[in-house]
């Protein structure tokens, strides 16, 4: 199956203290997808803090290397809406530009913060939940939203996320491990299992 997967990551200030373990659960992450034989996974990173950052795009995960502090490195404020926005938009675009042939079976956002919105400037939560819940009703696109230290039932319904897509992570390390074993979980599974279910069984296989 030909997929197109977006991944968003807080690299705010607050993240600072989890900076090697955000870098190594998804450099795990990246390693799962890429031993994948029976789907071909084209990858989208997008890290944001006050400003939002596109670290590659549309790129077959095989190509694909490791990141590193140089690429991730936590500071400033959290525009979250603005780097959904970004996301969803320039994906969009990119999809409509491709031959029918091409165009990508599943299309799966995976979004992580671990704090409030406090930075956008181009977009509102209103303006995000008016295209999530379009992406996911005309075009079938899948989104899975975590956080740590906020209701993130509350951050993901208000943007139009569904609630069995949305999950309450741990703010630590092995919150983050989880959070990502359980989004290629979901990616490779059949659409049925809640997030936080996967997510609380992922958390207690961590030692």
């Amino acid at each position: 199956m030909l997929m197109e997967v977006i991944s968003i990551l807080d690299m705010s200030g607050s993240m600072s203290g989890l900076t090697n373990d955000t870098i190594g659960s998804y450099n795990t992450y990246l390693q799962k997808l890429r031993m994948q034989k029976k789907h071909e996974i084209y990858l989208t990173l997008v890290v944001f803090n006050t400003e939002s950052k596109i670290i590659y795009e549309h790129v077959n995960v095989k190509k694909i290397k490791n990141i590193t502090t140089q690429i991730y490195n936590p500071e400033g404020g959290t525009a979250l809406n603005d780097a959904i926005g970004i996301a969803i938009t320039r994906t969009q675009q990119f999809i409509h530009k491709l031959k029918r042939r091409y165009v990508p079976k599943k299309v799966s956002f995976f979004i992580i913060t671990d704090g409030e919105e406090n930075s956008s400037r181009d977009y509102t939560n209103k303006d995000i939940k008016k295209m999530v819940t379009k992406s996911q009703k005309k075009d079938k696109w899948e989104y899975v939203f975590v956080g740590s230290n906020i209701d993130a039932v509350t951050a993901g319904e208000e943007r139009g996320f569904k609630k069995e897509r949305i999950a309450n992570i741990d703010n630590g390390g092995k919150g983050q491990y989880a959070a990502y074993g359980m989004a290629h979980d979901i990616l490779m599974g059949d659409g049925k299992v809640d997030a936080q279910k996967l997510y609380n069984e992922a958390e207690k296989k961590i030692n």
